[in-house]
């Protein structure tokens, strides 16, 4: 804006200099005829006088203005070229934070599809691990443990990554819940036999048809969000 400015002041300027260009003086040489009365002879005296004739001459008459019209003609285009270079700069400029967003959008999307698929992948592995280690004849106490301890971190991860005002993450939710609860029913079972030497049947069955449900709804889930990330990258 600084160098339009300058360049409008030089306009405004040479525009000035135009309208004040001065009258120019047009000299002519005219005979001026003097009649002289002698005694001696009749005689004619002919004096060349100068006679200065002021003519004022119009200022776009100038000669010299066809430079001064080509000079702000070049001076109009240059700060025509650089308006529409500003415009271009300012719409690549909010081009570039777009994109700029969009990218790490997808990005972030893309980084949270990898964790979700990650952790459903690791709670489902261990929760088919425990329920094994649970009906063992003998089982490991530690090794139930450290399995207990990582289904219960998986399931907490999914919580925090989830959000159950989504359709897609509610139905992985409610499937995943109704999994823990099978889980929970066959570790109180152990419990019995081992406490009560009470016998209860495990429903393995129905474990396996809530696992099946937890990988279709983490499936449906995974598909959808990248649906949204590809959709984000045709839009870049």
């Amino acid at each position: 804006m600084r160098k339009i400015a300058l360049l409008l002041t030089a306009i405004f300027f040479l525009l000035s200099i135009a309208f004040g260009q001065q009258n120019k003086q047009d000299t002519t040489l005219k005979s001026l005829t003097v009649s002289i009365q002698s005694k001696l002879s009749v005689d004619t005296l002919r004096i060349q006088s100068l006679s200065v004739n002021e003519t004022a001459q119009v200022w776009y008459k100038d000669e010299n203005m066809p430079w001064i019209i080509a000079l702000i003609i070049s001076i109009l285009g240059i700060i025509i070229n650089l308006i529409i270079s500003n415009r271009q700069i300012q719409a690549n400029r909010e081009t570039t934070l777009i994109q700029i967003k969009a990218t790490l959008s997808a990005n972030n999307r893309q980084d949270w599809v990898t964790e979700t698929r990650n952790v459903i992948s690791e709670v489902m592995t261990q929760a088919k691990l425990l329920n094994i280690e649970f009906q063992e004849k003998y089982q490991n106490d530690e090794r139930k443990k450290i399995l207990h301890e990582k289904v219960t971190m998986s399931r907490i991860k999914l919580l925090l990554l989830l959000k159950s005002d989504k359709e897609t993450h509610k139905l992985l939710l409610a499937s995943l819940t109704d999994l823990i609860n099978t889980l929970d029913e066959h570790l109180l079972n152990r419990k019995a036999k081992d406490v009560n030497n009470f016998n209860i049947q495990y429903d393995n069955g129905k474990f396996l048809t809530q696992m099946d449900k937890v990988v279709e709804n983490g499936r449906d889930l995974l598909y959808d969000e990248w649906g949204k990330i590809q959709s984000i990258a045709d839009t870049v």
